[in-house]
């Protein structure tokens, strides 16, 4: 607490961006509160990645129990997909670490997209 003010920005800019990657941004480790947003050829691509996986699964008949479980986003690092259980729809067989039929099926498209 009893600090400089500088000490206290670096301290504060940690905690905001622990990794350090606010650098490749533009911001700096002070933690100065603007984000920037990288608008680039990458994220168009994620983009249509993401909007084609959607599509893909949605047309897809033996994945429409589990769509509502399938989270697509883009983060700063690329596409989060993130495969939610719950009780009315596994990717796996239950009690089994073996994948159900839909979750072979959605991990097979994934892999090929």
């Amino acid at each position: 607490m009893g600090s400089s003010e500088h000490v206290k920005k670096a301290v504060a800019g940690y905690f905001n961006d622990p990794k350090g990657t606010a650098n490749l941004l533009g911001t700096t480790m002070a933690g100065n509160g603007v984000e920037v947003k990288v608008v680039d050829q990458n994220s168009q691509r994620l983009t249509e990645l993401k909007k084609k996986l959607e599509d893909e699964i949605k047309a897809k008949k033996e994945l429409e129990k589990l769509a509502k479980q399938i989270e697509i986003t883009i983060t700063p690092e690329g596409l989060r997909i993130e495969l939610i259980e719950d009780k009315d729809g596994t990717f796996y067989k239950s009690g089994s670490a073996q994948l159900s039929e839909s979750g072979q099926e959605l991990l097979e498209l994934l892999a090929q997209s």
